[in-house]
């Protein structure tokens, strides 16, 4: 991919993150003893998942975008930028 290429894909990615549910997301231990993910507005990501899933699961938002910048402004042509920017597709849909 050239660079106007990835400058487009990011543009096309972040927009399909406008649907998630805003951050920042924390991962909670309920009265039950099981561990769920909260959004700041109080809407439950994900529930009766282990510690170490929820703490994964409320990093993701943050990891994503991290990801999406670091792409956006130094692309290169290796296996770890094809593994980036195929985790980031699949993040937002964007895979085929």
């Amino acid at each position: 991919m050239t660079t106007p290429d990835i400058a487009g894909l990011c543009e096309r990615l972040r927009a399909a993150l406008e649907g998630v549910t805003p951050g920042p997301w924390e991962a909670t231990l309920g009265a039950s003893g099981m561990t769920a993910v909260e959004a700041d507005n109080g809407t439950i990501v994900a529930s009766y998942v282990s510690e170490a899933d929820a703490r994964l699961i409320a990093s993701a938002p943050d990891l994503l975008e991290a990801l999406i910048e670091v792409v956006a402004i130094a692309d290169r042509k290796t296996d770890a930028f094809d593994r980036a920017r195929a985790a980031i597709a699949k993040a937002t849909g964007e895979a085929s």
